[in-house]
């Protein structure tokens, strides 16, 4: 890996940090290619550096932004390279997920997140100078961002259409640092039809299907791909997979657990849409299997979101499949995803004969639910789904209040499965964080699609699209995997149990 100073000069650093002297008595304006930028908040001079809006800066620069107030991140991600930057408010600077000096931290002023100019070399084509008889900065973006490596003939494009900033950000920067890790040990071991290297095309959807669909195509239209993977989340690789199915190019989506993104309306099979995490109804079923017969629970609190089709999918196949097993809905309550206070329904339930609360929604609802649960004294345990899986799910609960939790899952890094041992070296390595589920089910579905490819023999969508659907017995991070009529994998679900903050292996359920 190279080392911090290297990174920050071999890609295109999206932070500019521009020493000003203590003595400048205001901030300078900053004009790029010969525009001055306004700003809603002014820039201002702090400790001899000028800050920003991030916002206005990094959109100047083509690139898409988002700040989660929970986390107090600002991530960035680059329309025309792929660059992902993530800043930390009074805190770190990451590029590409990998750690880079920076002289000052961002910081919030005026309630904005503002972030320091900083010196780029030419190398890196921007030119940055001080003009202080007229106190401005001046940005010469000479071709933009460093050009995307070009493509090879040898090459076998794949589209990543990913949710790289917007509400579920983390889920699309997770996948594909997973999808990316698989790549370059495929290429490293020869690539794919006896040589040919695998290239990414990643594009960022904002966490938007009218976006994704014009990702999507993009991607196949002007990039030229022969089948991509992604987006993560269902209602985005819906609006996608339409795209898939009008070009008849595979789309493989890692984390659509939703039914209807493989069939639709009308019960058919949409040929080119395939996934390789396991569907709601799947998971739901497992839930309940889990509570009934491991946790010996019968008397069942649901609380699902209601603005969410994967929850309120996993509910309606959990609750039958409760019911069948001799189990009790005893509540049922809903929330709007976004919302910061559930004690209405906590207490709700606190009131009813629960043994146990249901709660299949993202991690960013369900670490408020938890933390807000132990503070209204309810005890009992929480079961959920596949989305409560976050590293970000700690920060927001805490530790404490996640003891007697647990979730369905695709994967654990400590699982002692010595191939799963293997990912996750080779993924702390690379990332310097553990593996989670969305990682692994990139990483996987990189690996699926190159052994489809494979098996056609050739790039030809059409061919592709059946080396997928004949899928069996695939070996990969979470075991065996065969593909079904319907697109849908058939393989283990992993139940884990959160102990002190540690993701802990609690059982795996056979299909």
């Amino acid at each position: 890996m190279k080392n911090k100073l290297s990174i920050a000069v071999a890609t295109f650093i999206l932070i500019f940090v521009f020493v000003i002297p203590t003595f400048a008595a205001k901030a300078p304006k900053v004009v790029l290619n010969g525009q001055t930028l306004t700003f809603d908040v002014q820039p201002a001079v702090i400790d001899g550096y000028t800050f920003v809006p991030v916002r206005t800066i990094f959109e100047a620069l083509d690139c898409t932004v988002n700040f989660d107030p929970i986390s107090q991140t600002v991530s960035a991600f680059s329309q025309k390279d792929g660059t992902t930057v993530k800043l930390i408010i009074n805190g770190k600077a990451f590029i590409n997920s990998n750690e880079v000096l920076i002289d000052a931290p961002a910081k919030l002023i005026s309630g904005k997140a503002m972030v320091p100019l900083r010196f780029v070399g030419e190398s890196l084509g921007t030119d940055v100078t001080w003009d202080k008889t007229n106190n401005l900065i001046l940005i010469t973006d000479n071709h933009s961002l460093v050009p995307s490596k070009p493509l090879e003939a040898n090459d076998v494009k794949i589209g990543l259409n990913y949710e790289l900033s917007g509400n579920v950000q983390i889920y699309g920067e997770n996948t594909v640092k997973g999808i990316e890790l698989a790549a370059e040990q495929i290429n490293k071991n020869g690539g794919v039809l006896n040589g040919l290297k695998i290239q990414l095309v990643k594009a960022d959807n904002k966490s938007n299907s009218k976006e994704a669909v014009s990702v999507q195509e993009n991607l196949i239209k002007n990039q030229e791909i022969v089948a991509s993977l992604g987006p993560a989340t269902s209602a985005i690789a819906i609006a996608a997979g339409a795209i898939a199915m009008k070009y008849r190019v595979p789309l493989i989506t890692t984390t659509g657990s939703v039914p209807s993104v493989t069939v639709n309306s009308s019960g058919s099979v949409q040929d080119y849409v395939f996934r390789n995490c396991f569907t709601d109804p799947y998971q739901g079923a497992a839930g309940a299997k889990f509570i009934f017969k491991s946790l010996g629970l019968k008397k069942v609190a649901i609380l699902g979101d209601s603005s969410s089709d994967y929850s309120k999918g996993i509910i309606s196949t959990f609750e039958k499949s409760m019911q069948s097993l001799g189990g009790k809905i005893v509540s049922k309550e809903y929330y709007v995803g976004g919302n910061s206070d559930f004690q209405v329904q906590l207490n709700k339930i606190k009131d009813s004969e629960a043994e146990v609360i249901y709660l299949p929604g993202y991690y960013n609802d369900a670490g408020q639910i938890i933390r807000q649960a132990r503070t209204l004294g309810i005890d009992i345990p929480f079961v959920g789904g596949d989305g409560w899986d976050s590293s970000e799910l700690v920060t927001i609960a805490g530790a404490e209040a996640l003891n007697n939790t647990f979730f369905t899952n695709h994967f654990l890094c400590s699982d002692k499965d010595p191939v799963v041992q293997a990912f996750s070296s080779l993924y702390r390595n690379r990332y310097g964080e553990n593996p989670d589920g969305f990682a692994a089910l990139g990483y996987d579905a990189m690996y699926l699609l190159a052994d489809a490819i494979n098996r056609a023999g050739n790039v030809n969508g059409e061919d592709i699209k059946d080396a997928l659907a004949s899928t069996k017995e695939f070996k990969g991070l979470m075991g065996s995997l065969t593909m079904d009529q319907d697109h849908n994998p058939v393989k283990d679900v992993f139940v884990i149990e959160m102990v002190n903050g540690e993701q802990v292996l609690k059982e795996r359920i056979h299909p």
